[in-house]
């Protein structure tokens, strides 16, 4: 029964169907792409892209019809007040006396980030350092979503000395529940006491349900180094037949061979992240790949998830010769114009604090690399005005970021304008038309993308299975002024997400290549009404590129002349601008490939 008095607003949430097999899947499909008018494209990105906010600003009547109706439809979904406020909880060890006094904590949320905010006290008679809050998120139903960490802004706390602190998260749209503790340099739980903290209710937390140092989440991806975990994913690979296999493979072989790990893991992570244990499986390989010894490699291409996996893209991974350490790497004090790159030691980056390295890359991205990349962006007609503006230059931009991804190399093979580039090819053909490729059926496009082959044979109508080039230009054409009207329109953080997911909708384009697209054309080009902070979730999806890059491995190794955890120090330094991370690519080809060191930017 409708309480007649309810002034309150409500949203509804659809959190996925109930029967995921294909039939399921399709059934569901259909249904709410007639119920809602809605075209079968986003019926289906609405179906993968769960838990996904459906409808707000309805009365209680309205948001209890509609879940209803959705959940008639196969679905399932749950209506949640608009503005209920995250409950706080304090997380504490028994037994442990307080070091920290919380003087206050407050939660706060736009678009979908959400921040905590607080101020803590040092109560105990020693100095504190390397303090860390740790917020851990959870959903309506309970559930773990994610989790982040940051420093409290004073590195070294003297007693009685009070630091603010800040932990921002995403998602707020499905957060119920907020988890605070803090931790010390060495990992271990600091205990915080609190007396009336915030204007929000701030609960302590029952147990000893201590968060740990190791990066314990799925949306991570990472897993505590174990050597359980290590042989079981050993002897899971040693019964897949072939070489090079996906997850799906993984899956098929934990299903048959170990069934009872297999229920465990589903049981015990169904849900998180708003979907089920095979996202934890994706975090596992993932950190298994990257680990020194893995019997395991990336090959650096992607296959498509099977439908109702919630896996959209899945990593194709191959078998390596041994479980033994790679050899360590030769350092070089000079380089020699021969040596491969990457063993090129930097004789400057120890001798450097991360802030000024910070400093360097800020000002290297602003003054080097933005003009050296909108010079040439306008050279081939791509400005702030023409991406917004017009729908064949946007159509163009998107395409050639996409196939330069790949990457094609060298540089001018995509770009150039003449000389058998993928550009002309493609202009040539019609192929950046947006009005004749939506008129065009599949095959048509497809016709016309045969006919563009670049000199040495290589076909640009897909990238060896797994892209259709002739979608990815279709639904290019179809959404190309939706997308331009984003850009145009962004104005803060969460415009930028919004527009990446609707970049990532598109066939072709990951994580990587959206936010790369993103990065191009408002931060350098300048579309949109943009400042530099607000593009951290695009540089969050870069971060791996520069990570193993060989600039970013000269960072991180102290072979290669830099230090450990130097590359996470740099980050969480970049926060005003941290796309400033781009100016490593440029660094490498003007100074490092021609070992100009005494000209580098870091001197």
């Amino acid at each position: 029964m409708v309480p007649t008095r309810d002034q309150n607003t409500y949203k509804v949430l659809f959190l996925g169907i109930v029967d995921n097999s294909a039939q399921g899947r399709r059934n569901c499909l259909v249904g709410i792409s007639k119920r809602f008018r809605i075209s079968s494209e986003k019926a289906d990105c609405l179906i993968s892209k769960t838990p996904i906010l459906f409808k707000r600003g309805l009365s209680l009547a309205k948001a209890e019809a509609l879940v209803n109706e959705l959940e008639s439809l196969g679905g399932r979904a749950q209506f949640i007040p608009e503005e209920e406020t995250p409950l706080l909880e304090l997380e504490l060890e028994a037994g442990k006396p307080p070091l920290l006094q919380l003087e206050s904590l407050t939660s706060s949320s736009e678009g979908e980030r959400i921040e905590v905010i607080g101020r803590v006290k040092n109560i105990s008679p020693h100095p504190l350092s390397g303090v860390k809050v740790v917020a851990q998120f959870f959903n309506f139903r309970n559930q773990f979503i994610s989790y982040e960490e940051s420093s409290i802004a004073f590195s070294f706390l003297h007693p009685d000395q009070f630091s603010p602190f800040k932990v921002r998260g995403k998602g707020n749209t499905w957060i119920r529940r907020i988890s605070i503790a803090f931790k010390g340099e060495d990992g271990e739980m600091i205990n915080v006491r609190f007396e009336e903290a915030s204007p929000q209710k701030v609960v302590p937390s029952g147990g000893n349900n201590r968060p740990r140092a190791d990066n314990e989440t799925i949306l991570k991806q990472r897993v505590s180094s174990s050597k359980a975990i290590s042989l079981f994913l050993n002897e899971v690979f040693s019964k897949i037949s072939k070489d090079e296999f996906t997850q799906v493979d993984v899956e098929e072989v934990m299903r048959g061979f170990f069934p009872e790990k297999w229920a465990l893991l589903e049981k015990k992570y169904e849900g998180v992240a708003g979907g089920s244990g095979r996202q934890y499986l994706a975090g596992i390989l993932s950190w298994y790949a990257q680990e020194q010894g893995s019997s395991i490699q990336y090959t650096g291409t992607f296959a498509e998830g099977p439908p109702g996996w919630g896996v959209p893209k899945m990593a194709i991974y191959k078998k390596g010769a041994s479980n033994f350490p790679p050899p360590q790497r030769v350092s070089l004090t000079e380089f020699d114009g021969q040596s491969p790159l990457r063993n090129f030691a930097c004789p400057k980056i120890s001798q450097k604090s991360s802030s000024s390295i910070v400093k360097a890359l800020i000002k290297g991205y602003n003054e080097e690399k933005i003009p050296h990349d909108v010079r040439n962006f306008n050279h081939l007609g791509f400005n702030a005005k023409s991406l917004v503006s017009e729908e064949e230059t946007l159509v163009r931009f998107l395409s050639l970021v996409l196939f330069d991804r790949w990457p094609f190399q060298p540089w001018e093979m995509v770009w150039e304008e003449d000389g058998g580039s993928i550009n002309a090819l493609l202009k040539n053909q019609g192929l950046f038309h947006a009005g004749e490729i939506r008129r065009a059926s599949l095959d048509e496009i497809e016709s016309t993308l045969r006919k563009c082959v670049l000199k040495g044979g290589l076909w640009l109508y897909t990238n060896g299975g797994k892209t259709r080039f002739a979608r990815t230009l279709k639904e290019l054409s179809l959404h190309v002024g939706e997308i331009a009207s984003s850009m145009k329109s962004a104005s803060k953080e969460s415009d930028i997400m919004l527009l990446h997911q609707n970049i990532m909708n598109i066939h072709g384009f990951n994580a990587p290549i959206s936010a790369r697209c993103i990065a191009y054309a408002m931060r350098e080009l300048g579309a949109g009404r943009t400042s530099p902070e607000m593009f951290e979730p695009i540089a969050r999806c870069l971060r791996q590129e520069w990570r193993t890059s060989d600039w970013g491995e000269r960072l991180e190794f102290p072979l290669l002349g830099g230090r450990l955890h130097l590359f996470d120090e740099i980050i969480e330094l970049l926060s005003d601008d941290p796309l400033a991370f781009d100016y490593l690519y440029l660094l490498g080809a003007d100074y490092c490939q021609d070992g100009n060191c005494e000209h580098c930017s870091l001197s």
